[in-house]
Order: structure tokens, then sequence, then C-alpha cells
């Protein structure tokens, strides 16, 4: 008797506590005005050789740019300074920081990315890579002084069209900054999107602890790929700067150093604390 009481009180306990867990929705994410979007394109923020310049565009109308109205086009376009337009490997890297209470966004332990994205034939042609992601930054040591640790919990994914032709999960290896992690493959195949034509992904991440990234599966237009892949977020010591919740994208140039556009709509991202 004894022990089926204390059975009944763990299982109430544990009933309990996911009761008081609380889902939050940030909806229409592609809505929000390009003016709030910050971008770069030199090597030691988004990689590459830095022959790029970027752009941001709210974009209203019908298709194939837009499913409810209204989305937002990232572009990557050529400077015109890479010699010869040969080996210029150029990237472009977008985020915006979502104005989400910090108490609620640290203590988030599950995250799911959901949005439609849609290429035209330059981008399709184009692309080298494009990576989707939602960045996670958390005072952990010595918050509030000039000594404090973040640590950026990086749920990330890249679809790698022209180098490996897989899809890609970010591990931050614990480090940095500057940045020592790296893209880790799966065994899921990635080709490049048909043109005009928007593809819904939805990506579940979660944090089971503070030293750990879990990517839990995706999701492309209804079919589901399992990843159960483990990850290391990155720890930045001695940083002097704010928690934040961040939605964020990135175009990776090719080769030749092409232009292209990314467009995405109903971008949703979803937390819960």
């Amino acid at each position: 008797m004894k022990l089926k009481w204390i059975f009944a009180l763990t299982l109430f306990a544990a009933i309990a506590s996911a009761s008081r867990a609380t889902t939050v929705t940030i909806s229409g994410i592609d809505d929000y005005n390009h003016s709030g979007w910050s971008g770069c394109t030199n090597p030691s923020c988004s990689g590459g050789f830095g022959h790029a310049a970027f752009g941001v565009a709210n974009i209203t109308g019908g298709a194939p740019y837009t499913i409810d109205g209204s989305s937002l086009r990232f572009d990557l376009i050529d400077n015109g300074t890479c010699p010869n337009h040969t080996n210029c490997y150029s990237n472009a890297l977008f985020w915006y920081v979502l104005n989400q209470p910090v108490n609620q966004t640290n203590a988030a332990t599950a995250i799911t990315l959901d949005f439609y994205a849609m290429m035209d034939s330059a981008g399709s042609n184009n692309s080298e890579a494009a990576e989707f992601t939602v960045n996670q930054v958390v005072c952990t040591a010595s918050c509030g002084t000039a000594n404090e640790t973040l640590t950026r919990y990086i749920y990330s994914m890249q679809c790698d069209f022209k180098n490996t032709g897989v899809w890609k999960i970010w591990d931050g290896q614990d480090q940095g900054p500057p940045s020592h992690g790296s893209w880790v493959p799966t065994n899921h195949n990635c080709v490049p999107f048909q043109p005009n034509s928007f593809n819904h992904f939805v990506m579940h991440f979660t944090r089971p602890n503070s030293n750990q990234i879990h990517y839990v599966d995706f999701q492309i237009n209804g079919t589901t790929y399992p990843l159960n892949i483990n990850a290391q977020p990155e720890i930045w010591p001695n940083t002097n700067a704010p928690s934040k919740f961040e939605a964020s994208a990135q175009l990776d140039g090719d080769y030749f150093g092409h232009g292209y556009s990314l467009w995405i709509d109903k971008w949703i991202i979803s937390y819960t604390y």
C-alpha cells in the first residue's frame, strides 16, 4: 500500500509539473518591418569571403511570392568585388531580436520553428546552402556584471544544396567567441527548391539541460524526418551582453558569387517554458 501511495504521489507531481508548462507562439515573423532586421556579409560574421551585400524587403501581393498576401524577402547581392568571379563563396546572415520576456525565453526548453520558404529559378540554380535558425542567448554565470558568461543555444539547420546534398545541424562544440562550432551532416537528403513554389518546414528542438541541445526531427511538406541528435551550445565567458531570443536565416553564395533571394512566409516560432 505504501509503494502504491508513493507511486501515486510521484505521478501526480509529474502531471502537475507538466500542466504548469506554458507554450508561447510568435506568429507572423515574416510580417515584421524590414527595418527591424539586422544583417551582415563580412567574414567574421557570416563566414565566406565577404564579396556580397545584403537586402531585406517586405513583399505584398499574391503568388508566387506570398501565400497569405505578405512575405519577407532576403537578398544575397553580388557586390562586384570578387576577382574574375571565381572562388567567391560569400554569405549573408540575417537576424531579428524577438520582443519576448527574458525570464520566459531563458527558461524555454522546447522550441519549434515553422515556416514556408521559396526561391525563384535564380535561387534554385545559384544557392550554395540556406540556413534556418533560432538563437537563444542566456546568461548562465555572473549575470549583471561585466564578467558574465553567456550560453548561446543555436538551434540551426542547413540545407546544403551543392556541397554534400544533405541537411546538416549546427553543433556549437562548447566554444566561443568567435564560434568554433561546425555543421554536422545528417542522413537526410537536401535538394534545390522547386522554383516559385513554397515548401513547408517544421523543425523541433529541445534543451535537455544547460549543456546540451537536442535535434528531435524536422518536417518537409508534411513528411517527418527523424534526427535524434545531441549537440552542444557555445559558451561565451566575460561577455557583457544581454540575453536575447532571435529568429535568423542565412543565404550562402556559390563559387561564382551569384546573387539570389529567399522568400519566407507564415513564419512562426513557439517555445515552451
